[in-house]
């Protein structure tokens, strides 16, 4: 995705709900009611985002993982445009692929979400199976585009090794839950009302990027000051959770082993040199203290 090209995505997601918010409705996931409050009202962000080389790889790969869904299964896929909620126009979806399953019924289609994660989130997805934000995003595909069922291709961006595709019926129930929450949120949104603010403590609130504009006095702090957010060490932390992740396995005695050991520590000693005499620093998505 060219620069433009996600600028526009960006502008277009203010328009309305999309499948990214709908777990934020519920405040279920890495956001909640009030970030996404803060974010499509375009209020000013405390921190701004960036997109780190991981994510600008993350959607590279996207077509790959598509692709290995199509050739594994055998269904065919299709690029979409935006779909539009047919009775409530500020709910909106922009999903990654439409299914088509030659086995199903004629005209039934499916939503396809392709998730290119880094090494540790693939292992979580491999052991614990799909998380519940990813869940109500396809859900909120189906609501939306009106399909009846859809599946994920849940791929390694570190290996290109891909899970083997979970497919997923609509839920009704579901469904309408998340069709209610969003046009409550809407309306909500329009009249000014802003969601309550999440527990202090909660550890979202650290990595948020209206921590301050939403908690203000009250942030989370390392001995009276707030965190540091430095990007730069972001391929450091990135680097420690790879080879964390690789060398989970521990041995007998309960060690990783020398090579698994002196690999971890060196990778330490670099994050331990960026940190100086920093308490604490938000990078990458993660708190180091």
């Amino acid at each position: 995705m060219t620069p433009a090209k996600r600028a526009t995505f960006l502008a277009e997601r203010r328009l309305g709900i999309g499948g990214s918010d709908a777990a934020s409705l519920f405040s279920i996931g890495y956001g909640c009611a009030r970030r996404l409050f803060y974010d499509k009202t375009n209020t000013p962000q405390d921190y701004p985002d960036k997109t780190t080389t991981a994510m600008r790889l993350g959607i590279l790969l996207e077509s790959f993982f598509a692709n290995e869904y199509a050739a594994r299964t055998g269904h065919t896929i299709h690029l979409a445009s935006r779909a539009i909620h047919a009775e409530h126009p500020e709910l909106g979806v922009n999903i990654d692929r439409i299914i088509t399953d030659p086995m199903r019924a004629y005209g039934d289609d499916g939503v396809l979400e392709v998730k290119a994660h880094g090494i540790r989130m693939f292992l979580d997805a491999k052991r614990e199976g799909i998380k519940e934000d990813y869940i109500l995003q396809l859900q909120w595909g189906m609501l939306v585009t009106g399909l009846k069922w859809g599946a994920f291709a849940i791929g390694c961006r570190d290996s290109g090794e891909m899970l083997e595709p979970w497919v997923i019926e609509r839920d009704e129930e579901m469904c309408q839950s998340l069709e209610t929450a969003g046009v409550e949120f809407w309306a909500a949104m329009k009249r000014g009302e802003i969601p309550d603010a999440l527990e202090v403590n909660d550890r979202r609130c650290q990595t948020c990027s209206w921590r301050k504009t939403c908690q203000g006095a009250a942030l989370i702090q390392i001995d009276g000051e707030p965190m540091e957010r430095d990007e730069s060490m972001a391929g450091l932390i990135a680097e420690y959770i790879a080879l964390d992740a690789l060398y989970c396995h521990k041995l007998a005695d309960g060690s990783r082993g020398t090579e698994a050991d002196m690999a971890l520590e060196e990778v330490k000693a670099r994050i331990r040199d960026a940190m100086g005499d920093r308490q604490g620093v938000l990078s990458g998505g993660h708190k180091i203290t």
